[in-house]
C-alpha cells in the first residue's frame, strides 16, 4: 500500500509535468494551440492521451486484490485536498473563481491536478468549488480504473490457463 502510493504520486507529478509542458510548449504556436484546444479532434487527441496515461501508469502499480484499488491513492487524495484548502484558504470569502496558478496558494492545486484542469479549461467549464472538489478525484479514480482492468485480465488469464490459478 505504501509503494502504491508513492508510485501513484510520482505517476501524478509526472502527468502533471507532461500536460504542464504541454502547454507550455504550445502557447506560442497559434495553430497547434487552437487546434488542440479548439478543434473536436485536438480535445479527443487530448482526452485519449489522458487516459492512456493514465491506463499506462495505473498497470505499473502493484495490484494483488480488490483493497488494492482502493487504498493505492490515499496519499493522492490526502495531497490534493491538502492543495485545495490552501488555494480556498486564500480567497478571502471572494466568489470561488480559482483560476489555475492565479496566485502562489492555488498554484500547488493546479500543478498537482494539471490533466483535470487542461480538460476543464477545453470544454469550457468553470472551475469552481464543485469541480475544484472533483479535481482531487479525479487522478485516483482513473487510477483505480486502469488498476481493476488490469485486475479483471488477469483473473481471465489465469482462468484461460489450465494449472496457473489451481495450484
Amino acid at each position: 500500500m505504501i509503494k502504491n502510493n508513492v508510485l501513484s504520486l510520482v505517476y501524478q507529478i509526472l502527468l502533471s509535468l507532461l500536460f504542464f509542458l504541454l502547454i507550455w510548449f504550445t502557447k506560442d504556436d497559434k495553430t497547434l494551440l487552437r487546434f488542440l484546444f479548439g478543434t473536436f479532434a485536438g480535445k479527443a487527441l487530448i482526452g485519449l492521451l489522458v487516459l492512456a496515461l493514465y491506463q499506462v501508469f495505473g498497470r505499473l502499480l502493484s495490484t494483488r486484490g480488490i483493497w488494492d484499488l482502493f487504498t493505492s491513492s490515499l496519499a493522492l487524495i490526502l495531497l490534493g485536498g491538502l492543495c485545495l484548502v490552501l488555494a480556498y484558504s486564500g480567497l478571502d470569502q471572494q466568489i470561488f473563481t480559482m483560476e489555475p496558478a492565479q496566485s502562489l496558494r492555488n498554484l500547488p492545486y493546479t500543478l498537482i491536478t494539471m490533466p483535470y484542469i487542461t480538460i476543464l479549461k477545453m470544454c469550457h467549464v468553470p472551475l469552481d468549488l464543485a469541480t475544484a472538489i472533483l479535481g482531487v478525484f479525479f487522478g485516483p479514480i482513473l487510477f483505480s480504473i486502469s488498476q481493476g482492468l488490469y485486475l479483471i485480465r488477469r483473473k481471465k488469464r489465469r482462468e484461460n490457463q489450465p494449472g496457473l490459478g489451481k495450484i
